[in-house]
């Protein structure tokens, strides 16, 4: 049979106290065979939680002004410090002669890349084109209530494509981080 052994350290003042929930469920806890120390969830740069979604559909826009692409995923963060990282992965877009895509963040109705443009592409052949998107940002929600982030996108001129699902949908990643 194992030993427990709690071991004081010698120069610290404090008590340490292990105090059992107040709940009706037998609860186990079962340590690692291996020596180290065990990790807490919310310590700052951990991973807490990871959402994503693919658009599945062809979505297009002659708007000047920024647009909703239809790719969002929600999030309801732990703590008010907490990071949440955002990723813009694959899709693709005809652009026609002369066009520029250039996408945004939106958190709720805020957008949070303003004056990023965060993709700019610009073509001067009549030919459309095929545009991988990868784009990254970093922001602070500072609320423990629901957030929505939606990737939004304009052209300067013309008639983009954000998702052209014959050459691989976009997919949109969130992950909180522990601050």
């Amino acid at each position: 049979m194992s030993k427990i052994a709690l071991t004081p350290n010698a120069s610290g003042s404090g008590t340490f106290t292990i105090a059992a929930p107040n709940s009706d469920t037998d609860r186990s806890l079962t340590l690692p065979d291996g020596a180290g120390t065990l990790d807490r969830l919310e310590r700052t740069g951990n991973v807490l939680q990871v959402v994503n979604s693919v658009l599945l559909n062809d979505t297009s826009t002659t708007s000047t002004s920024y647009t909703s692409t239809g790719l969002s995923v929600t999030l309801t963060p732990s703590s008010t410090s907490s990071k949440v990282y955002l990723t813009l992965q694959g899709g693709g877009g005809s652009i026609a002669s002369g066009s520029s895509l250039k996408l945004t963040f939106y958190r709720d109705a805020t957008d949070i890349a303003p004056n990023h443009n965060l993709i700019s592409n610009v073509y001067s052949s009549a030919d459309t084109h095929f545009v991988n998107h990868s784009i990254a940002l970093l922001d602070s929600p500072s609320t423990t209530s629901a957030v929505t982030y939606t990737v939004y996108m304009k052209t300067n001129t013309g008639t983009i494509n954000f998702c052209w699902s014959d050459k691989g949908n976009p997919v949109l990643t969130a992950m909180e981080i522990a601050g």
